[in-house]
Order: structure tokens, then C-alpha cells, then sequence
């Protein structure tokens, strides 16, 4: 799906070599009886969604034709009537735990509010300090 996001095919390679990073980073955190269900599942899962889009657009298009009115708030309950809700609710699947990286030492937060104070002292001494002629 990567062509659908950006036309450049650099750009395209680097999405799907940072999802590919990021699909094995989540499959090390599942057991491996999961990870092998996994494709299948996601596959028929995605024609599923794919499906429903397919469906509720053609839907829509043809209300549309018909000449009923887009602001209508009940547009969409025949079709609802006859597809069930395609979202499930957001569980602990939806979050992936990471170690956070600190790339700023307390040696150099030191260093750097030791420039800061020198600043400061810097400027309150030229402002008070009497200057000569």
C-alpha cells in the first residue's frame, strides 16, 4: 500500500522497511503459535475492511444519485441496518511498550546548565557593572 501514501519508490522502500522493522518488533512480543495465525487472520480481516469500504462507498454513490441529501444525519442508517459495526473497541493490543532512550547524558545536562548560569551571569554583570567613558 506503500504507492498509495507517496510517489516517490525511495520513500515507498523506506515504508515498508520501517513497517517491516516495526511488524517484527510487535511479533517478538506475541507467542509463536500467534505469529503464525497472524497473516491469515490479518488478510481476511483487511478483505473484510475492504469490503465494507467497497460497500459503503457504493452505498453512499448511489444515494447520492438518487438526490438525497448529504447532510442528512440518517443518510447512512439503512446501510447500518444491514452491516454490522466494523470497528472493535481499543484493548491492550493498541499500545507497544518500548524502552525510552535517553540520548542526553546528566553529564552534559550539567555542562549545558553550567553555559546557561554563565550566560546569565554574563549579562547581570554588563548591566551592572559601570561602564566608562
Amino acid at each position: 500500500m506503500s504507492d498509495r501514501y507517496w510517489p516517490d519508490p525511495a520513500k515507498q522502500q523506506f515504508l515498508r522497511d520501517h513497517f517491516a522493522r516495526r511488524q517484527k518488533q510487535i511479533e517478538d512480543t506475541l507467542p509463536a503459535n500467534e505469529v503464525a495465525e497472524f497473516r491469515p487472520r490479518f488478510d481476511a480481516e483487511l478483505a473484510h475492511g475492504e469490503r465494507y469500504q467497497r460497500e459503503y462507498q457504493e452505498y453512499e454513490a448511489a444515494k447520492i444519485a438518487a438526490g438525497a441529501d448529504i447532510r442528512d444525519e440518517h443518510l447512512y442508517d439503512d446501510f447500518h441496518k444491514t452491516h454490522e459495526p466494523i470497528a472493535t473497541p481499543p484493548g491492550p493490543e493498541e499500545y507497544l511498550v518500548t524502552t525510552r532512550v535517553d540520548y542526553v547524558s546528566q553529564k552534559m545536562a550539567g555542562v549545558a546548565g553550567s553555559v546557561f548560569a554563565a550566560g546569565v551571569a554574563a549579562v547581570v554583570i554588563s548591566v551592572a557593572w559601570p561602564r566608562r567613558k
